[in-house]
């Protein structure tokens, strides 16, 4: 009894032969979306339809079958961002969301076909976001451009190891430069008088934190009563989470679109822990106190670990609001030019270094991840320093001004 074909499993394809004379090979593929599609191959000789399906058998094995022929740019980022981004901050999830619905979405290469995105394309999208990036048609920062490109790549390069494409179009596209910024750092008479103005304030002891401890927006009003430790007689404050605007990613109708979370800080190295001087060890202990007295007329509504800059029940304040009493502070205290919250952090930087800090001491309480970040924005002399290092020349220079 001649023996029977062994029949192809659901899934591995098959071939066969056409009514017209050629021989046909097809087999389905799924694209990342979950959309299942059937390929087809013909040819004349029936060996090339038996390679080009055993070709397609291999790739489906290796997990490289799925196709971008038919899938568009914004649809494989929405994918990307929802599949292979598990370990992001939820605060860079927010930001990678606006970038993609925001920045891209709107532009007429969201809708192109991945496969046909190229280095060109993206090299022109990243110009029209530097003239015109946003609703009021001023265009995105050097920085916002990098950081949108920086995402794109990530997701192009899952592109490429998923087998959509064959090479990551983003590798060549010249990006702007971002400029430095110098820093503006409170001068000795700008620390006086607001500190004078916050003294009996309600959130008056952030600026002695703020300039003495160098702590972000989103960590200071993250700190809490048990973020204050003891050890060998060294009071210091534990950064362990930080305070940030997210998007609500679980938002019914009518329901926020963001809303303030308490997170992981901006690196591993922002989790840390930050000395305090004894003056504000003093102070902060009286601040603590005083919301002791606050909450026994809270009628025990009061949270049971307030934060160290809170509401009237101990619960957290919007970042917003802060920097709205910080910019009052600031008009109190007669200081004209504009002052950001982050220039506090610049400060303390700066005044550490001056005062004999080495840049990996510095690095270490600022939570930055390597001290070249520390000696790259605040290792710049100032004027008197270099009026110094142009008085060393006075005796060189003698001979000529005889």
């Amino acid at each position: 009894m001649p023996r029977r074909k062994r029949k192809a499993a659901n899934g591995d394809g098959t071939i066969y032969k056409c009514r017209d004379g050629r021989w046909g090979a097809a087999i389905w593929i799924t694209y990342p979306t979950g959309r299942r599609k059937r390929l087809y191959y013909y040819s004349r000789d029936r060996n090339q339809c038996v390679e080009w399906l055993a070709k397609k058998r291999l790739q489906k094995a290796h997990g490289s079958i799925e196709s971008g022929d038919d899938i568009v740019l914004i649809e494989w980022l929405r994918i990307w961002l929802e599949r292979y981004t598990p370990n992001i901050r939820v605060s860079t999830r927010t930001n990678y969301q606006g970038y993609i619905e925001n920045y891209i979405g709107p532009d007429k290469i969201a809708t192109l076909k991945l496969v046909k995105v190229s280095t060109d394309m993206l090299q022109m999208f990243a110009a029209s976001l530097e003239k015109a990036g946003q609703p009021d048609s001023k265009g995105l920062s050097a920085k916002t451009i990098r950081n949108l490109f920086s995402m794109l790549h990530a997701a192009m390069k899952q592109a490429v190891g998923n087998g959509l494409l064959l090479r990551n179009p983003c590798d060549y596209v010249q990006l702007p430069q971002v400029k430095q910024t110098e820093i503006q750092p409170l001068n000795d008479a700008e620390i006086a008088k607001l500190l004078t103005a916050a003294k009996g304030e309600r959130y008056g002891i952030s600026i002695s934190l703020l300039i003495f401890g160098g702590f972000r927006i989103g960590e200071l009003l993250a700190l809490r009563h048990s973020s204050l430790r003891e050890e060998e007689g060294c009071w210091y404050l534990r950064v362990e989470n930080s305070l940030n605007r997210v998007s609500n990613f679980d938002a019914k109708p009518g329901e926020p679109k963001t809303v303030l979370r308490l997170g992981e800080p901006k690196s591993a190295t922002s989790r840390r822990d930050v000395p305090l001087l004894p003056k504000v060890f003093t102070a902060l202990r009286e601040h603590m106190q005083h919301q002791h007295e606050e909450s026994s007329a809270a009628w025990g509504l009061y949270d049971g670990d307030p934060f160290l800059i809170a509401n009237q029940l101990g619960g957290f304040i919007d970042p917003t609001s802060f920097r709205s009493w910080f910019n009052a502070m600031c008009a109190k205290a007669g200081i004209t030019r504009h002052i950001r919250v982050h220039d506090c952090r610049h400060t303390a930087a700066t005044l550490m270094l001056k005062g004999g800090a080495t840049p990996h001491e510095v690095s270490l309480i600022l939570g930055h991840s390597s001290s070249q970040i520390t000696e790259r924005i605040y290792l710049h002399p100032d004027l008197s320093e270099r009026a110094k290092a142009v008085h060393k020349l006075e005796d060189a220079a003698e001979k000529y001004f005889k």
